[in-house]
């Protein structure tokens, strides 16, 4: 019978069937047919006689279930206006709703069944089912959640559904209870931290947050926006994703291209926002997370004007776990890398034909394989001692004055050579140069680079895509410069008589700093002053890294906002 099952069907004028003398049917196989049901239409309804995984069957008057009878499949999606617009999985269904014809209709599959949506007679807990919201406006699903409970997002409000007593939601016991009022906006899936909602409010310019909260029994969140309500004045959240390795954030790109980020830890009541821009009239369109080894990466489709034309790139947010900070942070957009160290079984042994060592001897530099070419006059070649953990722990630096083959070259060393360099064979070394090319996305651009931990900026890329450094390095991250800034807010008194509005002077700072150096710092644009830098390194190092609290003093001004302003425009 059509609908009900296939293949279907009729014989008439049957015998009495018994034991001995069963009614035998049989029938062609149905392709992807795992299990076959058989019914008797009695009394004007079917009537389950048993199933079998072969297509014959046997009755041996077998009394039929008139209790169990075929599922019918719910009428739904049948034409483009009963296409739904949003989908969830929430306990073992699959959950549609919100099409053109029925906005505020949703739909739920079979439990464990996702491609079914039938219902039997009688109905049971495992059918699917189908409802309308209740609401005093016309609303649309926007998006299903589930955070211990089914969420569902409308644009004019938030709905839980709370099921039965043990939560389990059914045919019979789906017990919908309106949640909010803010509305979510379409077309922006939620994001799920722990069990908290974080949604696109209506209109599309406010995230909020949703959990359960025992002060008030019912679920409840806030606006993650209103301390920062001046960075979404008539702007929309166009996309969105959560990065939860390293640091919780969720990104949003907003629709004039500008990339908003919310480090968010809910369990230590931690929300923050930071901007992000881009030059060379940089857009962001489209950001997404992707799981990468221990952590999630960050990928971003970027909008910029190249060389008078428009040029899209897909790049990938640069990780924070370094095994050398010095040598391999980038924080640059739109950043091309060189890395000049040797990952494979060369070696390299540096000797000394005249037995003297110093920085004024001509050394041989040998290579196990062919190594070097002719252009290598005027490039350096690094020997490195590393540490256990991968770390520099000393390096010399070998110009190449002549060319003798592909693995012999004589170099000076631009210091007294130690011990551990001399003669021995290493796989620990890197080649240095100072042209580039191939940089086309960068071309007519004026870019920063970080080589061997040494920032410089202002650097003009050709429109052939080479640039130049002021002297070779080993490891090279060229991209668009950041110019990165904080800036405090306005100081208040947390006990007695307010301060704000005020005159106030600062003429102090300590800085809690990690791995940093560089930049500028002050009370005033205009009068920022640069942080100091060298002290003990060693010739031709790198500034080292500061971690620790650096206390420095600041020309400061009287003022009723006293904020602290600090800058770095290095790529560090």
């Amino acid at each position: 019978l059509a609908g009900f099952f296939s293949p279907a069907l009729t014989r008439a004028n049957l015998a009495v069937p018994t034991t001995t003398a069963p009614n035998t049917i049989t029938w062609t196989a149905a392709t992807g047919a795992v299990r076959y049901f058989i019914y008797r239409y009695l009394a004007g309804q079917f009537s389950f006689l048993g199933s079998t995984t072969a297509n014959t069957f046997q009755d041996t008057n077998i009394t039929p279930n008139s209790g169990f009878q075929p599922s019918v499949n719910i009428p739904m999606f049948s034409t483009t206006n009963d296409y739904p617009a949003a989908v969830g999985i929430y306990q073992q269904r699959l959950w549609f709703g919100n099409t053109v014809n029925q906005p505020q209709s949703y739909w739920a599959s079979r439990l464990g069944q996702y491609g079914v949506f039938s219902v039997g007679t009688p109905s049971n807990d495992a059918d699917a089912f189908t409802f309308q919201l209740a609401g005093n406006q016309v609303q649309f699903i926007t998006s299903f959640v589930d955070i211990g409970k089914l969420i569902i997002h409308t644009t004019v409000g938030e709905y839980v559904v709370n099921g039965n007593q043990a939560g389990g939601v059914t045919p019979t016991a789906q017990n919908v209870v309106r949640a909010g009022y803010a509305g979510s906006y379409p077309g922006q899936l939620p994001v799920v931290i722990g069990n908290t909602d974080l949604f696109v409010q209506a209109r599309g310019s406010i995230l909020r947050d949703l959990q359960y909260s025992v002060q008030v029994f019912n679920y409840d969140g806030k606006d993650t926006t209103l301390f920062a309500s001046h960075l979404f004045a008539n702007r929309k959240i166009t996309s969105m994703a959560w990065q939860q390795v390293p640091n919780s954030i969720v990104w949003c790109v907003l629709d004039n291209g500008l990339l908003m980020g919310l480090t968010y830890i809910k369990e230590h009541t931690l929300w923050a926002w930071h901007q992000h821009t881009t030059t060379a009239s940089g857009y962001f369109e489209s950001v997404c997370v992707i799981p990468e080894g221990t952590n999630e990466a960050v990928y971003l489709i970027a909008r910029r004007t190249i060389a008078g034309q428009t040029v899209r790139t897909v790049e990938r947010m640069w990780n924070r776990d370094y095994t050398d900070i010095t040598i391999d942070a980038c924080f640059t957009d739109c950043s091309l890398t060189y890395d000049g160290r040797n990952t494979g079984s060369t070696t390299l042994a540096l000797t000394s034909p005249g037995g003297t060592w110093t920085s004024q001897a001509n050394l041989t530099l040998t290579a196990s394989v062919a190594t070097f070419a002719s252009t290598d006059v005027g490039n350096t070649f690094i020997l490195r001692q590393l540490n256990a953990d991968g770390t520099v722990a000393d390096q010399v630096y070998l110009s190449v004055i002549t060319y003798v083959s592909t693995t012999v070259v004589t170099v000076q060393a631009q210091r007294t050579v130690p011990s551990w360099a001399q003669v021995t064979a290493s796989t620990s070394w890197g080649k240095a140069v100072k042209s580039f090319s191939g940089a086309t996305q960068l071309a007519g651009q004026s870019i920063s680079v970080l080589g061997d931990g040494n920032a410089e900026t202002g650097i003009t890329v050709s429109a052939a895509g080479a640039f130049t450094t002021s002297r070779p390095y080993m490891v090279v991250h060229a991209g668009l410069p950041v110019t990165a800034t904080a800036i405090s807010l306005d100081w208040e008194n947390t006990q007695g008589e307010t301060i704000s509005g005020k005159r106030k002077i600062v003429n102090e700072l300590t800085l809690l700093m990690v791995n940093s150096r560089g930049g500028v710092y002050g009370t005033t644009e205009g009068q920022l002053m640069s942080f100091p830098q060298r002290s003990s390194e060693p010739y031709d190092t790198p500034n080292y890294l500061m971690t620790g609290p650096n206390r420095i003093p600041i020309k400061g001004t009287w003022a009723a906002n006293a904020g602290v302003i600090i800058r770095t425009t290095d790529p560090l």
